[in-house]
């Protein structure tokens, strides 16, 4: 992956109040909210749904996320969405409900890099939380997927 590319994806998604979402196996909670802590420096929090939910052993097969935000197609190619998604083995889906611009990238691997890269499960990120985790050299793609977002 460059990681200039994912400098921009990342300040897009931030700067569109991307919302994290985890399903989480009973028999992985406990060490689910371990690594979470041990990630972000602090406990996971779910507010009705929003964030994480511990779902029966039996309901599914493992551990489900998913990275929703709101773009226009365009958007997805202008950020790298696709490229992205694939280097963590990732589906994007356009969710056609009532949110018909809302996109959803539903892998494992990239909740947990974004959760690496200063984020939390749920709907409120932290822009400077997470522009500190940008190494020096990929600030100015950064700093563009910020704009690109706010548009």
């Amino acid at each position: 992956m460059i990681p200039k590319h994912w400098a921009e994806f990342v300040g897009f998604l931030v700067a569109r109040d991307v919302t994290l979402y985890l399903q989480v196996l009973e028999r992985h909670e406990e060490e689910f909210k371990a690594r979470y802590e041990k990630v972000t420096g602090e406990q996971p929090q779910t507010l009705d749904g929003v964030g994480y939910q511990v779902v029966p052993d039996d309901a599914k097969y493992g551990n489900s996320s998913s990275v929703v935000f709101t773009a226009c197609d365009s958007e997805l190619f202008i950020v790298h969405c696709y490229s992205i998604a694939s280097e963590f083995r990732g589906r994007v889906k356009k969710l056609t409900q009532e949110h018909t611009n809302q996109w959803a990238v539903y892998s494992n691997r990239l909740t947990w890099r974004l959760l690496e890269s200063g984020f939390v499960l749920g709907i409120k990120q932290d822009l400077g939380r997470v522009r500190r985790e940008i190494s020096e050299d990929a600030l100015e793609s950064f700093d563009k997927g910020v704009e690109r977002g706010r548009e």
